[in-house]
Order: structure tokens, then sequence, then C-alpha cells
């Protein structure tokens, strides 16, 4: 997929293998799996040429500031 290289939130620049941040909205959940307590996320790549998604650089948006540990 193509978009500008830019962030969304501060217009800053991405840089060439730059770790960034995607939000993409309308992932659709399916819980009908083998295993009780999981779902798989059904995300194609038409999917995501498709949807309107966000791009943000570490400086803007950081996961480490909203996801915790996985091990705790």
């Amino acid at each position: 997929m193509k978009r500008k290289d830019v962030c969304d939130n501060c217009k800053r620049k991405i840089e060439h293998k730059e770790k960034v941040t995607v939000i993409i909205p309308n992932v659709e959940a399916s819980t009908k799996t083998s295993e009780e307590g999981n779902m798989h996320l059904k995300l194609s790549k038409y999917s995501l040429t498709t949807r309107a998604m966000k791009v943000y650089c570490s400086k803007c948006l950081n996961p480490k500031d909203y996801i915790g540990d996985e091990d705790a």
C-alpha cells in the first residue's frame, strides 16, 4: 500500500525503516475459534488498502504508553 510518508499528527517525515504506530478502524473480530477465550482479527491486504488508517511516529504515539507488559 502507498500513502504519504508523514506522521498524521505532527507531519514530520517518516524515515526509512522507522517504527511507527498504525491505527486501523473497523477490524472485524471473529470469536468462532477452536480455542475458548481467543479470537481472530480479520484483516486482509485488501482491507488495508481500502480502510482509512492513521500513522503516527513514535514521538506522537508510543504503544508502551497505553499497552502494559504482556508478561504481567
